[in-house]
């Protein structure tokens, strides 16, 4: 009964559940409504691989909404030479409140003796 309540309440409907299915396989109800109160959408995930990042779990997706990762922070660091990162590292780099600004300051003194 509480996961049909939780369901419920956070909005899960059938369309989200088989919009989700189609990208991360098989989830619990608790994985459904996490993303969903985190506002994971398809579009969220298809916009952050474009920009580089491999979501291949649903917890990937809640730990980026987490810490409001969006393509364009992620497209700020590869531009400022770091790529590739994975969704765990990206949602570190955001939650220490590390961006492309920060990287651009320090990098200043990166050579200097």
């Amino acid at each position: 009964i509480d996961e049909l309540i939780a369901l419920r309440i956070h909005g899960v409907t059938p369309e989200y559940i088989n919009e989700m299915r189609s990208l991360f396989g098989d989830l619990r109800i608790r994985e459904m409504t996490s993303l969903k109160v985190m506002g994971v959408t398809a579009k969220y995930v298809a916009d952050m691989r474009a920009a580089g990042v491999n979501i291949t779990r649903a917890r990937e997706a809640i730990q980026l909404r987490t810490f409001d990762v969006t393509p364009e922070f992620v497209r700020s660091l590869s531009a400022s030479g770091y790529t590739k990162l994975s969704p765990r590292d990206l949602a570190r780099l955001a939650a220490a409140g590390v961006n492309a600004e920060f990287i651009r300051d320090m990098s200043k003194y990166r050579d200097k003796k």
